[in-house]
């Protein structure tokens, strides 16, 4: 892939991660935080279950503890957030959220006590 390729795909997906704060908010004129994350999470399983259902046969009791651990957290991440659209700009919000970009490999460090990689390089 081009150089120009990589950076006009990246900049549309910026573009579509950024749009959804904004669908979200509007969304919310609709329906409450709980409603809204609630059938993102039942449309979502039904697709991830037709897609994989083969695969989900074979998953073992901790894999599926480990999994419903993950999704429990991943709920609250997504009701606290989508509350926090309500009462904010979904401008802020997106900026908020991007800021784990930064914020992640600083909290990593800290609390690992190892500072990240340099990771692999693709280009």
């Amino acid at each position: 892939m081009a150089r120009w390729q990589a950076d006009l795909t990246l900049a549309l997906i910026a573009l579509i991660w950024g749009a959804t704060f904004v669908m979200v908010k509007n969304a919310l004129d609709t329906v409450g935080p709980f409603t809204f994350v609630a059938w993102r999470f039942i449309v979502a399983s039904i697709v991830l279950f037709i897609l994989f259902a083969r695969r989900l046969r074979a998953l073992t009791r901790g894999e599926l503890r480990a999994g419903a651990v993950i999704g429990v957290w991943l709920a609250l991440g997504y009701i606290t957030q989508t509350i926090g659209l309500q009462y904010t700009t979904s401008g802020k919000a997106g900026f908020i959220t991007g800021m784990n970009v930064v914020l992640v490999p600083i909290f990593a460090t800290i609390l690992l006590r190892q500072p990240p990689g340099r990771g692999r390089r693709w280009a």
